[in-house]
């Protein structure tokens, strides 16, 4: 499997007037009221701008960036813009989150990724809040991170959300799966068991019923898995142990 480079390049922050903030890090700056900002990765910068690696990424939503408000006021992020140089993978969908004062947002995104492909994206973001507008160019040395497109081939199993519709099971031996499902309903979420049988879907096996499948937990594995259109899903997309949406 190859892997997929993304850096961010760019980082414009609308910031309160009057604040101090804190060293400048990595980051070269330009703002008026001459007005100090910073981005980086410490307790006193203005904008905290945070990455992580993926792994065995397929198709499905994904956090790009994670942006910390330490602003007096609160922030949102109003603009995302992301290039990739190949088509191998794919963007869409990308969030604009609002960001508290003191709390942290995660910028997700849908992300297409062909098997094995590669590529390199660009990533900038645009933050408001009041007052000074300032410019941060982040150093894309510092701001990198990986992300590994699964290789459909090299998987001897799977668990495959075909949108909310249905799941289906890929590459299992096993006869017969012993599956705990969660779906949405008025009141949050319900939850029930089936047997699933060999190269059968979960739709199938409950009888075609028409609901949104946000999680399945695999008694074989003794792992929960979620479906990545799911907004509260784990980045990785699956937990040990039986952990669904609304258990304590």
């Amino acid at each position: 499997m190859r892997k997929l480079r993304a850096a961010s390049v760019a980082l414009l922050v609308v910031a309160s007037a009057g604040l101090v903030f804190g060293s400048m890090g990595f980051s070269s700056v330009a703002a008026d009221r001459g007005v100090s900002v910073a981005v980086a990765d410490d307790d006193n910068a203005l904008v905290g701008y945070h990455t992580e690696d993926l792994e065995k990424v397929e198709d499905g939503r994904f956090t790009l960036v994670a942006v910390e408000n330490q602003l007096a006021s609160d922030a949102n992020v109003t603009d995302v813009t992301v290039g990739t140089n190949d088509d191998a993978v794919e963007v869409n969908n990308v969030s604009e989150p609002f960001v508290g004062t003191g709390q942290t947002s995660k910028v997700r995104a849908d992300v297409d990724c062909q098997p094995g492909g590669s590529a390199t994206l660009t990533v900038s973001v645009t933050v408001e809040a009041e007052g000074v507008t300032a410019e941060i160019s982040g150093d894309t040395a510092t701001r990198t991170f990986d992300v590994t497109c699964e290789d459909m081939e090299s998987r001897d199993s799977d668990v495959r959300f075909d949108g909310w519709g249905n799941v289906h099971f890929d590459g299992w031996n096993q006869e017969a799966l012993n599956v705990t499902y969660w779906v949405k309903s008025k009141g949050g979420f319900d939850r029930d068991t089936v047997e699933v049988g060999h190269s059968e879907t979960l739709k199938h096996a409950i009888s075609g019923k028409d609901t949104k499948f946000v999680a399945v937990y695999v008694e074989a594995t003794n792992r929960t898995y979620f479906n990545s259109k799911f907004e509260d899903a784990p980045d990785e997309h699956s937990v040990d142990g039986k952990q669904g949406p609304g258990d304590d």
